[in-house]
């Protein structure tokens, strides 16, 4: 099976990015049909060598019918293997990170995936579970990807031996099954129509002028949805001849096999217009009560919005540029500007008449299907800002309440699944109040939720100057707006209510963590400095995206807090493990040590974000001790013997990778511990006014603690006497021992995790003659250091013997000593920061 270092050094984008050059290369090859006709010699030719010519004609153009046929599967089996491979890694990355976080230490020694604890790990201590659901990701992740590179291979294989066979007809037909060739345009085209699920694997190996046909069909069968401008009771369309359920589903199911083609999908558009795309959109919505016959449920009405908004993607992600004509493949960006526009100028009846709706609602819910282009996205978002600051500067208040249309009314059914067989009706009297139901009002949330698709968008629209409205002053940037300045509708309360905040966070992770640019190091910095004093409070949801984001520039979070003299672990020219592609110095984001620590406090106050980014940190210190102790980072140990350059290199790990480290978890470990000291408060409130005396709040915490600590490490002794001492002094109930000896564990666990990974990195770079003269036990047959997962006992009280002495293997020890200082002195040196 694939190890997990093999798996991480594929490249899935680059796998993705020749399908897409063979598809191209296809493309070309089926637009020769006219030349390979016209080649043909002519019948009236009967001289010598007509017979000769006409044979080889025909071998020729069965030879090129050969080679269509044989590009369909290899494209196919690209394109699964790279989407395959990418979720492999993802899944693999994520699992590192859970075990990490708990301090065990990941080996794949044998070809078997385990885990081993950290120095005091208790039995019930609650991460064994958690571990071995992280090893059976990898295990899984592995698996798949292993399996993807095997089929891949055979595809490969038999085009290499000449295993597929495109027949004698056109090129077109040389990628379609035996059935559906030489089908006239028409008969073709009513067949996929008529079978679209059957058919959906084919469409992109038609010619051009077919796939058009195709669109044309679509758009036609996409007219019917078109009821006109309505208004209650006066329709320009007989309700009774509206779609059925049944009929709709059958439109969905054809724009899912065809919408994703960009030249059908741009026919399609072309054919209907920008207006009537809209009106599209509106009429899903009118369906309810007893208006017209068999009316499409929740399910049907939802899924035609996700189809609708996918065919939309697909015929205008080719737009780069302002003034781009159309072609084939996209509509021309004037279409673009058209929709827009009319979108914002124009208000739409919906739902029972008496309300009305704004055309960029309708684009918002489009606008959060995968696959739209920055081009789009940004003039949309653009707009939305631009319609809602100019609303607010005339009336003084936010365009897209939820409430302005009543608490019945929804836009957004995309969160249902096809086979939601509810009612219009029945569906909002069960489900109007239902927190986690999307209302799709804020348009902004399905412009962000999209630019959580394409970073290039995300970052294109971030890094652009915010709108500002007479009478306004202007933000710092567009991320401090969207953060601190914008009215966000519902709540900020994301454990009740799904609000547009959460597809900020998306868009600003996409933005500075996926394929990353030097725009992507400047937005992270701004987005650390637009969270002081507090933005994050309240939204679990930012807390976790800025995890993510901080463990993605964890090297410049490292060189944020490093003590005087550390090295830049980075400078070396060692890949940085966290951002994909060349680093170079505008890749990296300088941070304020002083904003780091307010940002880092805020994120541990989430469970899930502080165990995110404390498992990134221990991978980083793992890290950046491999790259100090194996001397990649030497700095002035030029010329020492063996003791001396080992005693530089601990002052370097001490500098370069302790202290920041401690710092890390120290912050996090203040927010979480403020999170559990409100939690314990709230909780005896609430038992106060109930009458029961049990949930003290420092009770509360040693039950929370008692196996329930979100990340190893993140609580240290400083951080631990404010906790219990807020905690405690505010309760009649003394439980400060209670709580420091269930805190302490786990502090006592932290030093073990990264004693286990200090270790580790000393004895693998550590020489083996060293081994051999002070540990010989230590070094097997083969004349090599034997892994630390395959010691005897005898080896590891041999280690445990050369911990202790001043030499080089000593190192490890003393290491170990150091960080239990620092995590002593994290908090207090927050409180120095802080002026307290």
């Amino acid at each position: 099976m694939v190890d997990i270092d093999t798996l991480l050094s594929w490249k899935p984008t680059d796998l993705a990015a020749v399908g897409d050059r063979l598809n191209e290369d296809r493309r070309t090859l089926l637009d020769l049909q006219d030349e390979v006709d016209d080649g043909y010699p002519p019948s009236t030719w009967t001289g010598e060598g007509s017979t000769s010519a006409r044979t080889n004609h025909t071998r020729l153009r069965d030879d090129l019918n050969d080679l269509v046929a044989e590009i369909a599967p290899v494209i196919t089996g690209i394109d699964s293997a790279a989407s395959t491979i990418l979720t492999a890694q993802q899944q693999v990355e994520a699992a590192r990170q859970t075990i990490a976080a708990r301090g065990w230490l990941l080996s794949t020694a044998g070809g078997q995936v385990r885990a081993d604890p950290p120095a005091g790990a208790e039995e019930g201590d609650g991460d064994r579970e958690a571990v071995q659901g992280a090893i059976d990701e990898i295990t899984t992740a592995l698996s798949t990807a292993q399996q993807a590179d095997t089929d891949l291979a055979a595809v490969l294989g038999n085009s290499e031996s000449n295993q597929y066979d495109g027949g004698t007809g056109t090129l077109s037909d040389a990628g379609l099954p035996p059935h559906l060739q030489g089908l006239s345009e028409a008969d073709l085209v009513d067949y996929f129509m008529e079978h679209p699920e059957e058919t959906a694997p084919y469409v992109d190996q038609l010619s051009t002028r077919q796939q058009q046909a195709l669109g044309e069909s679509l758009a036609g069968q996409l007219e019917r949805l078109d009821y006109g401008d309505w208004n209650y009771g006066e329709q320009e369309t007989d309700p009774e001849d509206w779609l059925t359920d049944s009929e709709l589903a059958q439109l969905n199911a054809q724009l899912a096999a065809f919408g994703h083609n960009p030249t059908v999908a741009t026919t399609a558009l072309d054919q209907i217009g920008p207006e009537t795309y809209l009106e599209l959109q509106q009429n899903l919505l009118m369906p309810h009560g007893d208006q017209g016959t068999e009316p499409p449920t929740v399910g049907t009405m939802g899924e035609s919005q996700r189809q609708l908004g996918a065919l939309l993607a697909a015929g205008t992600s080719g737009i780069t540029a302002d003034g781009q004509a159309g072609s084939t493949t996209h509509v021309a960006e004037s279409w673009v500007d058209t929709l827009v526009d009319h979108a914002s100028s124009t208000d739409y009846n919906y739902n029972w008449g008496t309300d009305t709706v704004n055309g960029l609602q309708l684009l918002g819910v489009a606008a959060g299907e995968p696959g739209h282009g920055s081009y789009f996205l940004n003039r949309l978002g653009s707009e939305v800002e631009r319609y809602e600051l100019d609303y607010l500067a005339e009336n003084g208040g936010h365009p897209w309440n939820q409430w302005s249309t009543g608490p019945d009314a929804r836009l957004d059914y995309t969160a249902y699944g096809a086979d939601d067989d509810r009612s219009w009706e029945d569906f909002m009297y069960d489900d109007r109040l239902d927190p986690g139901t999307p209302s799709g009002f804020d348009p902004m949330a399905g412009v962000f939720e999209g630019m959580s698709h394409n970073p290039d968008a995300a970052r294109e629209f971030l890094s652009g100057d915010p709108y500002v409205a007479e009478g306004q002053d202007a933000p710092e940037n567009r991320i401090d707006y969207y953060l601190n300045d914008r009215e966000w509708d519902i709540s900020p309360h994301e454990d009740e209510w799904v609000t547009g905040m959460r597809h900020f966070g998306d868009a600003l992770v996409s933005a500075t963590t996926e394929s990353p640019t030097p725009v992507s190091a400047d937005l992270a910095e701004q987005a650390v400095t637009a969270a002081q004093g507090g933005a994050l409070d309240d939204y679990p949801s930012l807390q976790r995206d800025y995890s993510t984001i901080l463990g993605a520039y964890m090297p410049d979070v490292y060189d944020a807090f490093s003590g005087p003299g550390a090295q830049d672990l980075q400078s070396q020219g060692d890949t940085n493990p966290w951002l994909p592609g060349e680093q170079t110095a505008d890749m990296r984001a300088r941070f304020s040590e002083a904003e780091l620590r307010d940002v880092l406090q805020q994120v541990g106050q989430d469970e899930t974000a502080g165990q995110n980014l404390t498992g990134a940190a221990t991978l980083y210190a793992n890290y950046g001790y491999d790259a100090v102790f194996s001397g990649a980072v030497d700095a002035g140990a030029e010329g020492q013997d063996l003791t001396g350059q080992w005693n530089s290199r601990l002052d370097n790990a001490i500098s370069s990778v302790n202290s920041p480290f401690a710092d890390v978890v120290g912050s996090l470990g203040e927010g979480y511990s403020e999170h559990l000291r409100a939690e314990g408060l709230r909780a005896d409130q609430e038992a106060s006014s109930a009458g029961d005396g049990y949930w003290q709040a420092g009770g509360y915490v040693a039950n929370k603690l008692a196996g329930e600590i979100p990340f190893v490490g993140a609580v240290a002794p400083d951080v631990v006497d404010l906790a219990v001492d807020g905690i405690t002094g505010l309760n009649d109930v003394d439980t400060t021992n209670e709580v420091r000896a269930d805190i302490g564990s786990y502090v006592y666990n932290t030093e073990g995790a990264l004693q286990g990974v200090a270790e580790g990195a000393v004895y693998r770079n550590l020489p083996v003659d060293y081994l051999q003269q002070y540990a010989p036990e230590l070094v097997g047959p083969d004349g090599r250091a034997v892994p630390m997962n395959e010691w005897t006992q005898a080896q590891a009280d041999a280690w445990a013997g050369l911990n202790g002495t001043s030499g080089p293997g000593g190192v490890a020890g003393q290491l170990s000593s150091d960080l239990a200082d620092q995590l002593d002195g994290s908090a207090s040196q927050t409180e120095r920061q802080d002026g307290q």
